[in-house]
């Protein structure tokens, strides 16, 4: 998304989503997520809510509610609309782009409010903030890649150094703005 989309103060109105906001507008942020939403198909609101939830001390874990809840939402209504999004960039109406780009924000923002509602189901973890972040990323990865299907039957986190790199810058974006 580009920095109008997130122009959302109007939105503004959960902690979550500030901290989204203001994450997601750290200098290549925006890009670095992006990247891991279209080459390891990473949900970027499940990524912004791991280290949201790390800041609160919590660990993100798959539960049950997961695929319905907030993989469903992410593929049926908010990839169709950003895929929509772009298909429209090229026909030169800026008017209806943009409406398709706040559509597409206020899905993000809803399935935001979808996550938020996971929150207590996540535990408290007495660890540092890098490390609940760590281990909720690969809590994620696990969860999402099928490592064979996408070819990145290497990308083992732990193993090697360009993953490791991509972790730690990971863990630094998501890092709250103080």
């Amino acid at each position: 998304m580009t920095q109008d989309a997130h122009n959302a103060i109007n939105l503004a109105d959960n902690p979550f989503w500030r901290y989204s906001v203001s994450v997601y507008s750290k200098n290549n942020c925006a890009d670095f997520l992006l990247h891991a939403q279209n080459t390891w198909g990473f949900d970027v609101n499940v990524l912004l809510f791991i280290g949201w939830l790390a800041n609160q001390k919590r660990l993100f874990i798959v539960t049950k509610q997961h695929p319905t809840l907030i993989t469903a939402f992410q593929k049926d209504i908010t990839e169709r609309i950003r895929c929509l999004r772009i298909k429209a960039k090229g026909f030169d109406n800026s008017k209806f782009y943009r409406a398709l780009l706040d559509f597409e924000l206020h899905a993000e923002y809803h399935q935001q409010a979808r996550l938020i509602s996971l929150q207590k189901l996540m535990p408290i973890m007495d660890l540092n903030y890098r490390d609940i972040t760590r281990k909720g990323i690969e809590n994620y990865i696990r969860f999402v890649l099928d490592l064979d299907t996408l070819g990145l039957k290497e990308m083992k986190l732990n193993e090697s150094q360009e993953n490791n790199i991509w972790l730690q810058t990971l863990i630094e974006y998501l890092q709250p703005v103080s």
